[in-house]
């Protein structure tokens, strides 16, 4: 059966019964009264949203349905939604060498036939960092420091300063975290230590990003960049550090940039309501899944969990967020 919502007058009518039933005291029918005012403004509200859900039969009808990008043009560029293009990534990697041995600006690195140009100029240098515990199962070191390390997967770490001697020396990480890392050893212990323990690699840390765009840019943790021109004191390889080089994403398909048209009709938007929110942090090609915490403690502000289902990591990082689309709106509601 067909949904006939009532009609403005009819939802005032109601709106006095009630408030006659519950706040006796006051008059709802004498319209120099305040209680009118607020009945009169609550029921137009209402019927705006009866409206909306009246609207909503032309994007059911009409953009649900169409099959071709020409055909959704049209609509997408009523609501101001145009089809996200494809993005670079972004990120950083690190090189061994010697200290002192520069990698200029502009220096190209290659991974999987995609280049990779460092935006400025770093220097190779010895970088210690303080070692807060140091633990062992089977032959699997694991290393927690002090503060968040700059090492990569692959490169070259030396350690010292362990009371369990097995523990010291040069070794191929892999990084697990920002403050941790594990090696192998020789020898199968399962010591653990609290250490004043030093982790030493002569590394440099290279902010990259990719010279085209598409999903096939991205590179993950330990992920070998290939130095285009080798230079004297560097080694031949930089590899991806934990954090990834990520953001890159192919031309948005039709059917993710038709949900988000079809979106925006059916979910009307407001400065900073929900929808907006939604709308906006989906703008960001490859977020895919969005979720709003209504209730905050602050006036102005919003909680937004957000996934990237098609990334080897559907949790983003905080340079794949709206965080620069979405910030604190002062006048929000």
């Amino acid at each position: 059966m067909a949904y006939n919502p009532p009609s403005t007058q009819e939802i005032i009518d109601r709106l006095k019964t009630y408030v006659k039933s519950v706040l006796g005291e006051l008059n709802p029918t004498d319209q120099n009264n305040f209680i009118y005012s607020l009945i009169v403004a609550m029921a137009n509200l209402s019927n705006d949203n009866n409206l909306q859900l009246k609207l909503d039969i032309i994007p059911n009808s009409f953009v649900t349905t169409v099959k071709t990008e020409e055909a959704l043009e049209p609509f997408a560029t009523i609501k101001n939604i145009p089809k996200n293009l494809a993005t670079i990534s972004t990120g950083k990697a690190v090189i061994s060498g010697e200290a002192g041995t520069v990698i200029p600006l502009g220096t190209n690195f290659i991974a999987n036939d995609v280049i990779y140009k460092t935006k400025s100029s770093v220097e190779i240098d010895t970088q210690n960092i303080l070692i807060n515990e140091i633990s062992c199962n089977g032959k699997i070191v694991t290393v927690t420091t002090v503060s968040n390390h700059n090492f990569a997967s692959n490169i070259p770490i030396t350690i010292s300063g362990c009371e369990t001697e097995i523990f010291n020396g040069t070794f191929p990480i892999t990084a697990t975290a920002l403050n941790k890392f594990t090696y192998q050893i020789d020898e199968v212990t399962t010591a653990t230590e609290t250490t004043t323990g030093i982790a030493t690699g002569t590394i440099a840390v290279l902010d990259v990003r990719s010279q085209t765009a598409g999903k096939n840019t991205q590179l993950g943790n330990g992920d070998a960049l290939a130095i285009e021109t080798q230079i004297a004191g560097a080694s031949s390889n930089a590899y991806t550090m934990f954090s990834d080089i990520s953001g890159g994403a192919d031309d948005e398909n039709f059917e993710s940039w038709k949900n988000r048209v079809v979106y925006r009709y059916q979910n009307p938007i407001t400065y900073f309501n929900e929808a907006n929110i939604i709308t906006e942090a989906k703008k960001i090609e490859g977020v895919t899944r969005v979720w709003v915490l209504k209730c905050t403690s602050d006036g102005g502000q919003a909680t937004i969990y957000f996934v990237r289902d098609n990334d080897p990591d559907l949790l983003p990082d905080k340079r794949q967020g709206p965080s620069s689309l979405l910030q604190e709106r002062p006048d929000a509601q």
